[in-house]
């Protein structure tokens, strides 16, 4: 499973995250856009209210089931079978780490047998990339308006996005 969030994430994150048994039977991999440094707090912050493991990913961490990794600023995460890698950002790429660049891995790597959740934020980072993930199978899901605290990750980008949303 892989997320994405910016602004008013880390509360969504703890509801979902909190929400899953230790046996959760995938790896979780989130791109929370945050300022530099704030990564381990976040993490411990997360890692006092969820069963499963939170910690942040290095580069060549494997990743297994019930445990959820989180890409650390500066550069954009990616998996590779089992493994995370890190890759540095593109020119003029706004959004570090990048949920379109995590998205668009799970897409290539993984296919139908993943999920991709797109939470609360500003700007446009990860739609391109759920799109892959739609495109390769797996289930997509987009935070609605209701509930984000700033309904622009997740807004529908297309007619045809808004009419099949919640669908496979």
């Amino acid at each position: 499973m892989a997320i994405g969030s910016s602004t008013g994430g880390p509360a969504a994150l703890l509801s979902i995250l909190g929400g899953l048994p230790t046996d959760f039977p995938a790896p979780v991999l989130v791109t929370q856009h945050i300022a530099d440094g704030f990564v381990p707090g976040l993490v411990s912050w997360l890692n006092d209210g969820c069963a499963i493991d939170v910690m942040a990913a290095a580069d060549g961490t494997g990743i297994r089931p019930g445990a959820a990794y989180f890409a650390t600023t500066g550069s954009n995460m990616e998996v590779d079978g089992d493994v995370l890698f890190f890759t540095p950002p593109g020119p003029g790429q706004l959004y570090i780490p990048s949920a379109d660049t995590l998205f668009a891995s799970i897409a290539r790597t993984r296919g139908a047998d993943a999920a991709g959740v797109l939470l609360t934020g500003m700007g446009v980072d990860g739609a391109a990339g759920l799109a892959a993930m739609r495109a390769a199978g797996a289930v997509t899901i987009a935070q609605d308006e209701a509930t984000s605290r700033v309904f622009g990750m997740p807004r529908p980008r297309s007619t045809q996005a808004r009419q099949t949303r919640c669908s496979r």
